[in-house]
C-alpha cells in the first residue's frame, strides 16, 4: 500500500479517495498512525434541528451515554445493521412465548386496564 508521510511521522493511504473543495466543505482522509490503525476523525454537525438534538439527548441519557457516543452508537447501528438469523428470531420468540405463558389477555382485561390508565 502506498503511503505519504506528514510532519507527524503519521502515514496517509494513497488508496483511500482524497476529495477536496467539495460545494459545502471538506472531507478529511483518515491517516494511520505509526502502527498502521486508522486515526479517528473528527466531524462537527452544524444546523441540527433542535428536535432532532433533544430526541438524541433524551437517547443518551436513558442509555446512560454521552451525546457523543450516542450519536456514534446510532450512526453505526443505521450503517451497518446486525441482521439477525432465523434461528436467532425463533431463539427470541420462545423467551417471550415462555415469559407471556401464564398471562391471558381478553378483551374485558384489556379494556379494563385501558380504564386503569395502563396503555
Amino acid at each position: 500500500m502506498g503511503t505519504s508521510n506528514n510532519m507527524l511521522g503519521l502515514k496517509r493511504s494513497r488508496n483511500l479517495p482524497l476529495i477536496d473543495n467539495l460545494r459545502y466543505g471538506a472531507i478529511m482522509v483518515p491517516y494511520e498512525n505509526r502502527i498502521g490503525y486508522s486515526m479517528a476523525t473528527n466531524i462537527t454537525l452544524k444546523k441540527i434541528p433542535s428536535g432532532l438534538h433533544e430526541d438524541i439527548k433524551a437517547s443518551a441519557i436513558r442509555h446512560r451515554r454521552s451525546i457523543n457516543s450516542e450519536i456514534l452508537i446510532l450512526l453505526e447501528q443505521g450503517l451497518h445493521p446486525q441482521r439477525r438469523t432465523v434461528d436467532e428470531i425463533l431463539a427470541s420468540a420462545r423467551v417471550v412465548r415462555e415469559r407471556m405463558k401464564n398471562i391471558w389477555l381478553d378483551d374485558r382485561r384489556i379494556d379494563q386496564a385501558k380504564r386503569e390508565g395502563r396503555h
